[in-house]
């Protein structure tokens, strides 16, 4: 299974982007940009699997019963988030789609959640196909400042270690900077 995975790059991204939604994004998109890998076959794949999970996460939310959905291993922690649904949600559910795409860990509650209130599937896709071409164009620009500003660091380094290290670091602060600062913003709501 390894053997194939790794002669199938770009299928072994889709398979990750898929299964890990928007972690797998940042290595994907560095390899890209680095030349690893050829960086357009990259953002297609990256943004169809993103649209993909995103279709079945609110189909899930739509066909299977909610109270299955929220017993499951996935969401057993945020089985709150099923028992007593925010108001907020049911008013400004597709804000709160957008925001979750540059929110990690929270993607896939936001999705079943759309498909459980059965918002909109058209305006949901739209936000999606917005979201996800931006969150490609954001990491993108990010790998290109890291990779090209620290150009003579990458060449002293073997294969740019420190600066792929460096740029995960500043994707994780800010992923839990945006996670504490909208959980206070909607939590209390």
């Amino acid at each position: 299974m390894l053997e194939l995975l790794t002669s199938h790059y770009y299928w072994s991204i889709f398979i990750g982007m898929f299964f890990f939604g928007d972690l797998a994004v940042v290595p994907a998109i560095y390899l890209g940009v680095t030349g690893k890998l050829d960086f357009s076959t990259i953002a297609w794949f990256t943004f169809f699997a993103n649209l993909a999970s995103d279709i079945i996460w609110y189909y899930i939310g739509q066909i299977i019963p909610q109270e299955k959905i929220k017993n499951s291993f996935l969401f057993k922690s945020k089985k709150d988030e099923f028992d007593n649904p925010s108001p907020y949600f049911k008013l400004h559910g597709m804000k709160i789609l957008f925001y979750s795409k540059f929110v990690y860990g929270i993607r896939p509650l936001v999705r079943v959640l759309c498909g459980i209130y059965k918002l909109s599937f058209a305006e949901y896709m739209g936000i999606n196909i917005v979201t996800t071409a931006l969150w490609i164009g954001l990491v993108t620009v990010g790998a290109k400042f890291f990779n090209t500003s620290l150009e003579s660091l990458k060449h002293v380094v073997l294969g740019g270690e420190i600066v792929f290290t460096i740029f995960i670091i500043c994707f994780f602060v800010f992923e839990l900077w945006a996670k504490k600062y909208f959980k206070k913003k909607w939590g209390s709501r």
